[in-house]
């Protein structure tokens, strides 16, 4: 699996093995921080994008970025592996209801 240098899920850097989550048999996601992702699985994982950037926002705002930044940052979480997955999947369920028609 591809190691990557920001969680997959929420934006954050994994730039210290000690952010990364862990998978099912306890080695260091290469994907998610230690605050998205635990023992394989998600550690919220009702949550939705729109709940997610939400987050994010708070969390940036109280580091007091300029507001460039936090925008910047808050749109580019739709773009991340966990949201990707999840546009494709109701695409195909989309996609797969108009082949029906």
């Amino acid at each position: 699996m591809e190691a990557y240098n920001f969680c997959q899920s929420c934006g954050m850097p994994l730039n210290d093995p000690l952010v990364h989550g862990t998978e099912k048999n306890g080695d260091c996601s290469l994907q998610y921080c230690i605050y998205r992702y635990k023992d394989g699985q998600f550690t919220h994982p009702e949550m939705t994008l729109e709940e997610m950037q939400y987050n994010e926002r708070r969390i940036l705002e109280q580091q007091h970025l300029h507001g460039d930044v936090i925008n910047a940052a808050v749109n580019s979480v739709q773009f991340l592996n966990r949201w990707l997955q999840r546009n494709l999947c109701r695409l195909e369920l989309n996609t797969a209801d108009y082949e029906k028609d």
